[in-house]
């Protein structure tokens, strides 16, 4: 039988590893491009103009337009033109870190949580929790898609610190026998 920890040791690293070559195949997509006022401001980058739902890439013009005020018929939600060695490498560090997360690092914290944590202050670590999993959005309009991957690699490595240093196994332990671990 493998133990909490152990599977989280392991997925944290899968997890870390995905997250980092997704940040770089995001630059092979988008370069470092963060999300901009118009659609105008893109310029001649496809990939990053593409993402932002408010704009298309009209090919004859080599530009970034906004979908809504174009008459344009040939605007590419897609970029017809782009390398997609970038596309298939962001697809296999994606299923990496999918595959990872979803082997442990998805539900083991959850559990753990309920394990490690008094009632007293469940409701609070849970609710950090759960903000840090809602800033995805916010982080990829203010530094990048690829930076945002690149932090939550970072925090992934503190985690295996903090994991690897701090967190007990708790696999068939009592919550009694799990408390005796922390006062020591």
């Amino acid at each position: 039988k493998v133990g909490r920890r152990r599977i989280l040791l392991y997925t944290i690293v899968g997890t870390a590893v995905g997250l980092a070559i997704l940040g770089v195949g995001f630059v092979f997509v988008t370069g470092f491009t963060t999300k901009q006022n118009t659609c105008f401001d893109y310029g001649g980058n496809c990939g990053a103009c593409i993402i932002d739902d408010r704009c298309g890439f009209s090919m004859a013009s080599d530009s970034c337009v906004f979908k809504n005020q174009s008459n344009l018929k040939s605007l590419y939600s897609s970029c017809p033109s782009m390398n997609t060695g970038g596309s298939w490498f962001t697809l296999i560090s994606l299923v990496i870190f999918v595959t990872s997360y979803a082997l442990g690092l998805g539900h083991v914290p959850w559990t753990v949580q309920s394990e490690l944590f008094s009632l007293s202050v469940r409701g609070r670590a849970v609710g950090l929790a759960t903000g840090v999993a809602v800033s995805f959005l916010p982080l990829t309009e203010a530094i990048t898609i690829s930076g945002t991957f690149w932090i939550y690699a970072i925090f992934m490595v503190v985690g295996w610190i903090f994991v690897y240093t701090a967190v007990p196994e708790t696999t068939g332990k009592s919550l009694e026998e799990i408390q005796e671990l922390f006062l020591r």
